[in-house]
């Protein structure tokens, strides 16, 4: 989905490559940003996990400084552009909206699972959505959720 698409990742001779070109972020945030504000409305679960949301975050950030630059922006004329109803702001409102669904998400699983016999076992488990979060017994480990924001998001 969109994640896919616009994750970092290694390519085969160890380079990190994003699979949508710069062009296109314009047209994905459009899409994330329906998808999330589609959540606000309906309050259902959270579409994207801590580390999408991160994801997203990235390169709304790469798409706003190539808007916002001048000199880039004369080259890249044929770039995609968000939706004239989406303004900086709104965008930023949802994603910040999104960061707090998954972080809720994320700690009631963490929380649901504190009833399990070996807390002190390193757990991989997925969510009533069917995406897994990773924890040390009854509550996210603070690396993991440090890693998570502060790291690169390959």
């Amino acid at each position: 989905g969109i994640i896919h698409a616009l994750q970092e990742r290694k390519d085969v001779d160890g380079s990190v490559i994003i699979l949508a070109h710069p062009g296109l972020y314009g047209y994905f945030l459009s899409c994330a940003y329906d998808i999330l504000a589609a959540e606000e409305l309906s309050s259902a679960c959270a579409s994207f996990d801590l580390k999408g949301m991160q994801v997203l975050f990235s390169r709304y950030l790469q798409y706003s400084s190539l808007e916002d630059d001048p000199k880039k922006k004369k080259k890249r004329s044929t770039s995609s552009k968000l939706r004239v109803d989406i303004t900086p702001d709104n965008m930023r409102i949802a994603l910040g909206q999104g960061l707090k669904r998954a972080y809720v998400a994320q700690n009631a699983q963490a929380g649901s699972d504190r009833n399990k016999d070996d807390v002190s076992k390193e757990v991989v488990d997925s969510d009533k959505c069917g995406r897994s979060w990773g924890y040390h017994g009854d509550v996210l480990s603070e690396e993991v959720l440090e890693d998570s924001l502060l790291g690169p998001s390959l």
